[in-house]
């Protein structure tokens, strides 16, 4: 959900930027679930067609900017990245649970909290330049 919301949002704020999304467990080419391909769509966010990679050393040496949702996800990071790219909680100091295996109402509200930590940091990022 992440990247589709990242996309849709720094698109309305005219920023130009890539977004890619990459998992610590080593899961590839499995499509969103069915909950969250729902709740992207009711904000005109379609991914529909995502499919999960696993994070890599050429992945993270390419992001200038890599979020984690939970803490184990930045330890998992900083085993494979050797430098360069600032690493934090998107959360900032609060964790975004995993929805997958909850209820569609629990997709919405971590859609929610999603959409609003990338609101806070890409209008951060955006008053960097």
């Amino acid at each position: 959900m992440a990247e589709g919301l990242a996309r849709a949002l720094a698109g309305s704020l005219g920023m130009d930027m890539e977004f890619s999304s990459a998992g610590t467990l080593g899961i590839e080419d499995a499509l969103a679930t069915p909950e969250a391909i729902v709740v992207a769509a009711e904000l005109g966010v379609d991914i529909s067609n995502h499919l999960s990679r696993a994070l890599n050393r050429d992945i993270a040496r390419a992001a200038d900017f890599i979020f984690g949702m939970e803490y184990a996800h930045l330890e998992s990071v900083k085993h494979i990245c050797e430098r360069g790219s600032r690493i934090s909680l998107l959360g900032g100091k609060r964790e975004i649970p995993d929805p997958i295996g909850c209820d569609i109402d629990f997709y919405r509200t971590v859609r929610d909290m999603i959409w609003l930590e990338l609101q806070r940091v890409l209008t951060e990022i955006a008053n960097e330049k």
